[in-house]
């Protein structure tokens, strides 16, 4: 008989991806046959036993839905916002299936945001261990030096324990009174571009993620969302180290 861990049902289950049901699991949100469990590893029985998220009962998918979005800045990346300000998915309303972002772009970030029901996808796209490359133009103040491209380059060392690790980093343009530059990273903590940026002395103005691993935001206007293409959906599955059967 056939048995799944908690999360990976969930996850599969459109629910979100494998740490967001973690986290759902671990506020008690989810039930199986009845009873509230706290342990997103718990194995069930999918067929078996009945599974349900906020009282309705689950069913697994293998349907994935992915959508790219170009997120305008003053919205929130979430599924909710306790506060009441637009999130990511007041930009997708006519989407009818259910699907969450992957990852995170800060409240004023602009840019490239995939958005999907596929969890092993999510997991493996923002998880550092896969090395997946995220590529940034930030408006600074003032002009930028090659001596400081180089120190965005060096890894810098937080209090709060983070470590940078620019993997490039080049001058786009300038002008007399600001510089646009490029960085690609290959993790995603909070507010990371923006504290590196920081930490090296410059003051950001605006902030765009321009590519996400193999894809592109090309001509995509700021606000509008549009479905990946199979090629596409295939190149993210190549790059996350994904195979799966037709």
């Amino acid at each position: 008989m056939e048995q799944v861990r908690l999360n990976k049902f969930l996850s599969q289950a459109n629910v979100g991806s494998r740490r967001k049901c973690d986290e759902l699991v671990g506020r008690g949100f989810v039930e199986i046959n009845g009873k509230v469990v706290r342990d997103p590893w718990v194995r069930v029985h999918p067929g078996e036993d009945t599974v349900s998220f906020l009282g309705q009962n689950l069913t697994r998918t293998h349907s994935f839905t992915y959508i790219l979005l170009n997120k305008p800045s003053g919205y929130i990346v979430s599924s909710f916002d306790p506060r009441g300000r637009k999130t990511v998915m007041d930009l997708i309303g006519s989407v009818k299936e259910r699907v969450f972002p992957v990852g995170r772009l800060d409240y004023m970030t602009e840019g490239l945001l995939i958005l999907t029901n596929d969890g092993e996808m999510s997991l493996r796209l923002t998880h550092p261990r896969f090395g997946i490359e995220k590529c940034y133009h930030v408006t600074v103040s003032g002009r930028v030096t090659r001596e400081k491209l180089g120190s965005l380059i060096t890894p810098v060392e937080f209090p709060d324990g983070k470590r940078s690790n620019v993997v490039r980093a080049k001058l786009v343009s300038e002008t007399k009174d600001e510089s646009k530059i490029e960085l690609v990273l290959k993790e995603g903590w909070k507010h990371e571009v923006r504290r590196i940026c920081e930490a090296n002395g410059l003051k950001v103005l605006s902030l765009r993620r321009v590519s996400f691993g193999p894809l592109t935001l090309g001509n995509l206007m700021t606000g509008a969302f549009r479905f990946l293409t199979s090629r596409e959906v295939h190149s993210l599955e190549k790059a996350a180290g994904i195979t799966r059967k037709n």
